[in-house]
């Protein structure tokens, strides 16, 4: 007998844990938006801006959708930390991320409230890791939402998001359809046969 103690193995952190540590030793810092262009009119629609380059569309969905949720979870702590810092505990405990609790029916992301009115307020967060002025893409239903909740619809553009960094930016957004231009970049297709020939 050796006198040999066998003890579990000390647990690893995961990618998820490290993940997640990073996030929280990160903050979110609110920054003036770009001015819009002379005689921008907003939702300008044009195909003329269509390229053709080869995209891994499902590898560009999930960083797309990881990139996302991390900026989803940044601006949830933010809006808590912001309504928190003016007193209203009551309506920071009601921030609700719909994203994660009612799904992609919501046509926004977070439900939060405006510090002064406590008025109820819809986010949609927008983030990527290049500047300020990259593309971004919304759904269909999303526009609609946002042509339809112009009272109350805020984009929260995240940018320059980095995992080693520990200041994040972002600025809103307030009434999209009316600053913003949209360019089509997919299209849904189906056949106009009034039936399918037998095979």
């Amino acid at each position: 007998m050796l006198g040999l103690k066998l003890e579990p193995a000390p647990r690893l952190a995961s990618a998820v844990d490290v993940a997640e540590h990073q996030r929280a030793e990160q903050t979110l810092i609110a920054t003036p938006g770009p001015l819009p262009r002379n005689g921008a009119r907003g939702v300008a629609i044009s195909t003329a801006d269509f390229r053709r380059s080869p995209i891994d569309y499902a590898e560009r969905d999930r960083k797309s959708r990881k990139l996302g949720s991390v900026g989803e979870e940044l601006v949830f702590a933010y809006e808590r930390a912001e309504l928190m810092k003016a007193g209203r505990k009551d309506l920071a405990d009601r921030v609700e991320m719909v994203c994660r609790t009612v799904g992609d029916s919501a046509d926004y992301d977070i439900r939060s409230f405006d510090r002064d009115s406590a008025e109820e307020i819809h986010l949609e967060v927008k983030t990527t890791s290049g500047p300020l002025t990259t593309p971004f893409f919304m759904t269909a239903a999303e526009v609609e939402y946002a042509k339809t909740s112009t009272h109350r619809y805020k984009i929260c553009r995240v940018y320059a998001y980095s995992a080693e960094a520990k200041e994040i930016r972002f600025f809103e957004i307030d009434k999209p359809t009316e600053t913003l231009e949209f360019t089509p970049a997919s299209f849904r297709v189906r056949h106009r046969w009034a039936s399918f020939p037998c095979t």
